[in-house]
């Protein structure tokens, strides 16, 4: 009698422990699972923030060439705006010469 229930025991110790095993292997499966998605996001946003960066830079570089580009716009109409003051001044002096002579001659 005391055999039979030790071998009972040790059956269900060794069932419990086998049904525990196998829970654990579920969770562990789960897990391993779960961690590949993450894994798997990870990859997704670290992607898309990489294409996110690569556009910004790729932006901004157009902004700075753009910013170039306007400067020397800028500077190049300014050059030619103080170029017609000068010749609307030169023109003013020429005409005033002209009217003074025309007076003289008058």
């Amino acid at each position: 009698m005391q055999i039979y229930y030790l071998y009972q025991t040790s059956s269900t110790n060794l069932n419990d422990t086998l049904n525990q095993v196998n829970k654990l292997r579920i969770l562990c499966s789960a897990k391993d699972r779960k961690v590949s998605q993450l894994e798997n996001l990870c990859e997704e946003y670290r992607e898309k923030y990489e294409n996110d960066v690569r556009t910004l830079q790729y932006k901004f570089e157009l902004s700075e060439r753009s910013k170039y580009d306007l400067e020397q716009k800028y500077k190049l109409i300014n050059t030619q705006r103080e170029e017609l003051f000068e010749t609307n001044n030169q023109l003013h002096r020429t005409i005033k010469d002209a009217e003074l002579r025309i007076q003289q001659l008058e």
